[in-house]
């Protein structure tokens, strides 16, 4: 999940600064420029020229995604790595694969230029510095890139069509997000585009496409700009620079009054008592979200933390409200928290003093247990697959439990909480 702080110009109204949800650790200032749009939205209609500016996040260290067998990261020296089964492509170009590999720089990047990583089940999306999204691994129709390639090389998305074809490339993206079979950005203009099989919040047809539905986002001084994208196992959620929460896809991870949307996006009732317009002063509103399968939460700007899903996954908080709607989580046991992160069966939660905390459903690969329970301390970084669970300490080990049947978590075979022996000293 990526979130960025937006500027907007027009040759009518100047300069506009709009202000950022408070966000925690997952805005990253980045000194490179970024590039005007290349082509513009047929969505919207404005008298003047309008652009915008979204410098890339380099989000070093730990990518989030929905990768069963590999782990994946963004290493100090720009390019991307991936660990564990790095087969079926999803090494890209590199001369080798496998499975229990070490971290592996993906071939046939840009050398130095990668700014995120987002994980699909086997396939990946890498983001450019300069705006541009790569696909590669076992499906190409789902990480956009729509048709294979004898060498196994990443490739830039297009809009509407293949790599290979004669759709514009997609550029200025600003930030990526992953669900399992699908990816998505959020473009420089506020537009947000995304890929992949439908049921997964992509779109039919080649290539990448603009996502119907979302607001004007340049309306009211920016009210309605995108500052945040994340991915749950069949959706994706965008937050507005308003407050407002919006999803597309289907609605595993999302709360019960929130109904599959595979034709575009819609704004999200279930969530709404906890936009930031509806909350009173000082009151918590939604600045993070997480999705796996039938389990869902979202972090709150006072440390607050609301949960739904299944019976078994919404952390042992009080019922009601049903546990298929948001509740919040007694805050003696989870407050302060800043970030979170979310595998199909349970839940890693950090606070701002760097404590992680753990949740999950009865069969989660990790043993998560049922109510929110301190896992580790000094923790800086933190990321899930399907079923693992990577973080790393602020001495620079890594640490990390559950599905491990590829070597996501490295030597030995098995589920168990372990200090990695895999060397992700690149990723520091």
């Amino acid at each position: 999940m990526t979130s960025a702080r937006l500027r907007a110009r027009s040759q009518r109204q100047g300069l506009l600064s709009f202000s950022l949800l408070l966000l925690g650790a997952g805005a990253v200032a980045l000194s490179a420029s970024s590039t005007s749009a290349a082509y513009t939205s047929s969505s919207y209609a404005h008298t003047d020229d309008l652009t915008a500016e979204i410098p890339a996040p380099l989000s070093v260290g730990l990518s989030p995604g929905q990768s069963l067998d590999t782990g994946s990261g963004v290493g100090n020296d720009g390019n991307a790595y991936v660990w564990g089964r790095t087969d079926m492509s999803l090494a890209g170009g590199a001369a080798w694969g496998g499975t229990w590999k070490g971290p592996t720089r993906v071939g046939g990047l840009p050398e130095g230029e990668v700014a995120a990583v987002s994980g699909q089940i086997y396939g990946f999306n890498a983001l450019q510095l300069t705006g541009e999204v790569w696909g590669w691994g076992n499906n190409p129709e789902r990480d956009g890139t729509g048709a294979g390639r004898l060498d196994q090389r990443p490739e830039r998305l297009r809009v509407g069509s293949n790599w290979n074809g004669n759709g514009t490339r997609l550029t200025d993206i600003a930030l990526i997000a992953s669900t399992e079979q699908a990816g998505a950005g959020i473009r420089s203009d506020g537009s947000v585009w995304a890929w992949g099989d439908p049921s997964y919040g992509g779109f039919f047809g080649n290539g990448a496409k603009q996502v119907p539905g979302l607001p004007d986002p340049l309306a009211n001084d920016g009210e309605q700009f995108p500052v945040y994208i994340t991915g749950g196992y069949q959706n994706f959620w965008v937050i507005l620079n308003s407050g407002e929460v919006w999803y597309w896809g289907g609605a595993s991870s999302t709360p019960g009054a929130d109904k599959a949307s595979n034709s575009g996006a819609r704004v999200s009732t279930a969530l709404a008592p906890w936009f930031r317009a509806a909350v009173g002063p000082g009151d918590g509103y939604i600045t993070r979200i997480a999705g796996g399968k039938n389990l869902g939460l979202a972090v709150l700007s006072d440390g607050r933390v609301l949960t739904w899903g299944g019976s078994g996954r919404i952390g042992n908080r009080p019922t009601p409200p049903a546990a298929s709607e948001p509740g919040l989580v007694n805050d003696t046991v989870l407050r302060d928290i800043v970030d979170a992160t979310s595998a199909h069966t349970g839940a890693l939660l950090r606070d701002s003093s760097g404590n992680l905390f753990s949740y999950g459903a009865a069969d989660d690969v990790g043993s998560n247990p049922r109510t929110p329970t301190l896992l580790d301390t000094e923790v800086i970084d933190l990321a899930a697959g399907q079923g693992h669970y990577i973080w790393r300490k602020a001495n620079g080990e890594y640490w990390g439990k559950g599905f491990n049947a590829q070597g996501a978590l490295g030597t030995p075979l098995g589920s168990g909480l372990r200090k990695l022996t895999l060397d992700l000293g690149v990723l520091d």
